[in-house]
């Protein structure tokens, strides 16, 4: 799990701390424009965005930045969800 909110964050390692445990959930604080892979780390097979502003409207300026950050950090074809939609 991605948010940019430190808040956020640390809501859902209160709420998901046994999923985080057991390794099945990871939660990292980034925006969606300058997400990044870790070293070593695989990329995803979905995507899913959630009242992401970058990607429903609110931000358009930064639209372009968070895809390219998506698609780089996604297997080819990974598919995108935003609110619920297939991009």
């Amino acid at each position: 799990m991605v948010d940019r909110s430190q808040r956020g964050v640390a809501a859902t390692r209160t709420a998901c701390a046994t999923e985080i445990a057991a390794g099945v959930l990871g939660v990292r604080h980034a925006s969606a424009e300058s997400f990044r892979l870790e070293p070593g780390e695989d990329p995803y097979d979905l995507a899913l965005a959630n009242r992401v502003g970058a990607l429903d409207g609110r931000h358009p300026a930064l639209a372009d930045a968070a895809l390219a950050a998506l698609r780089a950090a996604t297997t080819p074809g990974a598919p995108l969800y935003v609110d619920g939609r297939r991009l």
